[in-house]
């Protein structure tokens, strides 16, 4: 326990140096004036691939362009998840302190997306490392411990936070 304690300080405090030099432009959006979304998910549950997918595709719809991302916390992709349109990474693609060795993970990191969406209640030091980067104007997600500019809280996992994200920034009829 202890150890564990002590790699998570040491890892919160590359995060915060790494995070003092990033230079983002926060800037609110909502469903209607945002152009881009990244959407970072957890794979813990293979419904919320399905939703995630659906949801994707009615932002699509509404010519925003998203990128979607998912977090596998074991050492393989799930089988639902291969050959997926989603890109999925897991423990083999991040360091110890949660800093990705992927590209793909890299370079959603540094793309400037209108809004990230941390749709997982993770509160890991891959998720954290993640959002916290992130170079998205606005980040909105239901963990504070994220680093988030916007937090929805929902007890009804990704469908109560879909619900909630609508009502609150949703799309004008």
């Amino acid at each position: 326990m202890m150890f564990r304690a002590v790699i998570t300080k040491i890892a919160n405090s590359a995060i915060e140096k790494k995070k003092h030099n990033l230079k983002r432009k926060k800037e609110f959006h909502n469903l209607n004036t945002a152009k881009s979304i990244g959407i970072l998910f957890d794979t813990k549950e293979e419904d919320n691939y399905n939703k995630i997918k659906r949801f994707a595709s009615r932002l699509k719809s509404h010519n925003i362009t998203t990128q979607c991302m998912g977090w596998e916390e074991s050492d393989t992709t799930p089988d639902y998840l291969v050959g997926s349109e989603i890109f999925v990474f897991n423990k083999k693609d991040v360091k110890w302190n949660g800093e990705p060795l992927n590209d793909k993970v890299k370079e959603f990191i540094d793309k400037k997306f209108d809004i990230l969406l941390s749709m997982t209640e993770s509160g890991n030091m891959v998720i954290k490392y993640i959002t916290s980067l992130s170079n998205a104007s606005c980040k909105i997600g239901s963990s504070a411990a994220n680093d988030m500019d916007v937090l929805i809280q929902s007890s009804s996992g990704i469908d109560g936070f879909i619900k909630q994200l609508e009502r609150y920034l949703g799309f004008k009829s």
